[in-house]
């Protein structure tokens, strides 16, 4: 049988034990967890560091960030706000997981796990703040969430964004514009072109919007003929 001595007492990061015991965490998400409890309170940082620091890529980083989130465990409580500009975003570490958190499972037989308190509150807040939303603020924010930039809210930028709304584009246009070249520009020596200048360009968003049609269509096909593919064998194997 082993044993262990803990001699761990101060100046050594405290890990709570409710944390090491969720099974619904992967063990990664759990150790990201513990590398931020290492960091000193008030620790400065961006997402590619961390993720090199980890060996991770940026991407396989935000995914166990978001399931620290998800859990409750790593709150990300937005973006710091100074001088009316965005920096980065702010994240809290917490000490055990809201009350009223329900445990499912997926048809995977994967736990998931959702906050009910967090569910009330956004809804609450959607109640009280009628206020329309700052889309091109929101939108920057979504760039440098999903690029590890920090884009201001400058007038270059904003100008841009409103101008692809007045065309009558959606926020959720604009979202998958963003999702779209990330996936595909990024680790490449295009990366340096995910920033406001290019993608909310009038002509180039407009044809990296046409584009994402195409690739959906273009999926669906690629799934329609693996479909009649495997039929074909399957009738074959019987014949």
């Amino acid at each position: 049988m082993a044993r262990l001595f803990n001699e761990l007492k101060e100046k050594y990061a405290q890990i709570p034990n409710e944390l090491i015991e969720d099974d619904s965490l992967s063990d990664r998400a759990r150790f990201v967890f513990c590398y931020m409890a290492s960091r000193p309170d008030g620790w400065n940082f961006k997402n590619n560091h961390l993720a090199r620091v980890l060996g991770y890529s940026v991407e396989t980083l935000r995914k166990y960030l978001k399931e620290l989130h998800t859990a409750g465990w790593v709150i990300n409580k937005g973006q710091s706000v100074e001088n009316g500009e965005f920096g980065g975003n702010i994240y809290e570490l917490k000490a055990t997981v809201p009350e009223k958190v329900v445990h499912e499972k997926t048809s995977h037989g994967k736990n998931l796990i959702h906050s009910n308190t967090e569910t009330t509150t956004k809804t609450e807040v959607s109640k009280t703040n009628t206020a329309p939303l700052p889309l091109p603020s929101e939108i920057l924010s979504y760039l440098n969430s999903k690029t590890d930039s920090n884009f201001k809210a400058v007038t270059a930028n904003t100008k841009l964004i409103k101008a692809r709304l007045d065309e009558g584009h959606t926020l959720q246009d604009i979202k998958d514009v963003i999702d779209s070249k990330v996936d595909e520009w990024a680790g490449t020596k295009l990366e340096q072109y995910l920033r406001p200048a290019t993608l909310f360009n009038a002509e180039k968003f407009n044809q990296y919007i046409g584009t994402i049609g195409k690739k959906e269509k273009s999926a669906q096909n690629l799934q329609a003929w693996a479909e009649r593919m495997e039929g074909d064998i399957i009738e074959g194997e019987v014949a």
